[in-house]
């Protein structure tokens, strides 16, 4: 059973630089555009891979969707260097789902990939 959603406190929500306006558009604007689709693309990749997706896949996905490079390209924070990061995220995502091997940085260690396999 779902629980009622918690209001706003009196006053609203105070604007912060996580969720700028609170909306996604920190993370999901035309400056990003590119890394949305591609990590869109990863995980439908990862889902249609299904039993065979190993671990280090699993875990180069979880970079891709986790990491704030997003956040930094878009408030121009360190652009180049984002957009580097998350390129090498997808990289380390398509060696993974081809079988080739990467270092993880000792990301997820004991991922599994049973919830992206789960109905």
């Amino acid at each position: 059973e779902r629980a009622d959603p918690v209001p706003p406190p009196p006053g609203g929500l105070p604007v912060t630089t996580w969720g700028r306006n609170r909306d996604l558009s920190t993370w999901d604007a035309p400056a990003v555009a590119e890394l949305v689709w591609a990590a869109r693309d990863a995980e439908l990749r990862a889902v249609a891979a299904g039993a065979s997706l190993s671990a280090d896949a699993a875990r180069a996905l979880l970079a891709l969707q986790a990491s704030d490079w997003a956040f930094v390209i878009s408030e121009r924070l360190a652009e180049p260097y984002g957009r580097e990061r998350a390129a090498g995220h997808r990289a380390d995502f398509d060696a993974a789902l081809r079988g080739e091997t990467f270092e993880p940085r000792n990301l997820a260690p004991r991922a599994s990939v049973a919830p992206l396999l789960s109905p």
